[in-house]
Order: C-alpha cells, then structure tokens, then sequence
C-alpha cells in the first residue's frame, strides 16, 4: 500500500485532515497488479515491453487493455522464465521482463559490435586475390574467404560453402542484415558460393579473380544464382 501523507488544512474555524495518495508507480514495480480486465497505461507499458521480447504479436496494437491477447503473451513469457501467479503481472514477473530487456539490449549491442567487425575485416580485404583452396590474405576462394574474415572476429565456420550453408539460422532475403553469409549456385548445383552480405543489396566474396563486392541481385549473374542465406550471429 502506497505511503499516506496527511495535511491539514484550516476550513472555517476548524481543522480538517485530508489523506493523500501519491500516484503509483509503474504497476509491477509498486503494490498494483496486472491482471485480466487492466487497462490503462501500465497494461500499454507492459503490452510493449513484451512486444520488444517477442510475446505480443507485432500485428497487434497496444491498446492497454489487458485482454486475451495480452494474458496469451503474459502467460508465454512467464511459462519461459518458470514464473507463477498464472497471468497476473507483480513486482516479480515486471523484474523478470526489465532483466530480460537488459539482456536483450546487451546482447543486440554486442551483436552489432561482432557485425561491423566481420563488414570492416572483409572490405580491408577487398581486392585480394582469388586461389583455390586459399585461406589467407594471399589468396582466397569463397569459402576460405568467409571462413578467416569470421575467424579474425572470434567466430568459427566450417570450410566448405556447403557446410556453411547449414549451419546458423536461415534469414529471408528481405531480412538480411550486414555480416549474413550469403548463398548461390555457380560451378555445381546447391550452394557452390558463399559470400558475406554488406547491406543496400551488396555482398563481397571471392570471385574467379580476386574478392570483390558485387549486387546480390545483379540479374546477369549473381541474381538467378541466389540459394539463400543464414545467419551465424544473434539477433
């Protein structure tokens, strides 16, 4: 219950005591609890924050009314976290959430650190030339190439494109992101290339000749060859 503070006040020859409460706090954070039926800013607070973590539906505006779909997302996000109380949302279950944002965060940070790594490791690269079965600065194929670009940012992937190929997570090409390894058949048939995706469309690889960036989508060549792509790194 929040801390009463009393006033008096001089009415009419009398005095009176008036009661204040002081406005609460975030919801889960003071004595309120969340719960079926909530409405109000908190519950839209909590709708977003469960947004972010991916609970609440990103179709789905955040009304701030605690309704089936807000209890649906609640209850996933407490069932991970082995949290109680069913779909209620107190001070512990909004703890849980503000640590799972900070990790969240920490872990997004440090992703788009080990990107611009990879990126910034394979455009100094950029010209080196191409040798088959090379994995050095003195001379690369696709495979070797992307293998020591991610190996300089502490990553490991295995040597052959196609073992790279089924390794991570598969990414939409419309979900790209700079530091994805990217996939086309070229010499033989399933993903016979692999190159590193630097974002705006384009991606660098060892090419016949020498590492070069090229469109990902250059309909001459790279683009009816795309295969796929898949992500080695979080978030």
């Amino acid at each position: 219950m929040p801390k009463k503070v009393l006033a008096a006040f001089l009415c009419a020859g009398t005095i009176t005591t008036v009661v204040f409460f002081p406005a609460p706090a975030f919801a889960a954070v003071g004595d309120t609890v969340l719960e079926y039926g909530s409405q109000g800013a908190d519950v839209q607070t909590l709708q977003e924050q469960l947004k972010e973590l991916g609970y609440f539906p990103n179709s789905v505006e955040t009304t701030g009314y605690f309704g089936t779909t807000t209890k649906q997302a609640v209850l996933a996000f407490k069932n991970d976290y082995k949290l109680t109380d069913k779909e209620k949302v107190g001070k512990t279950t909004e703890t849980a959430i503000l640590k799972a944002l900070a990790i969240k965060k920490a872990s997004a940070s440090s992703s788009d650190t080990l990107r611009k790594t990879i990126i910034d490791e394979a455009k100094s690269l950029n010209g080196s030339p191409y040798q088959w079965g090379g994995a050095s600065p003195s001379g690369f194929d696709c495979s070797g190439f992307t293998k020591y670009v991610f190996a300089q940012a502490g990553t490991s992937l295995p040597r052959s494109s196609q073992d790279q190929y089924g390794i991570g997570k598969a990414v939409d090409k419309a979900a790209l992101k700079p530091g994805d390894l990217v996939f086309f058949s070229t010499y033989d048939s399933g993903p016979s290339h692999v190159g590193i995706y630097l974002g705006s469309g384009k991606f660098i690889s060892a090419d016949s000749t020498k590492v070069q960036i090229d469109s990902i989508d250059d309909p001459y060549y790279w683009g009816p060859r795309y295969v796929g792509a898949r992500s080695v790194i979080e978030n």
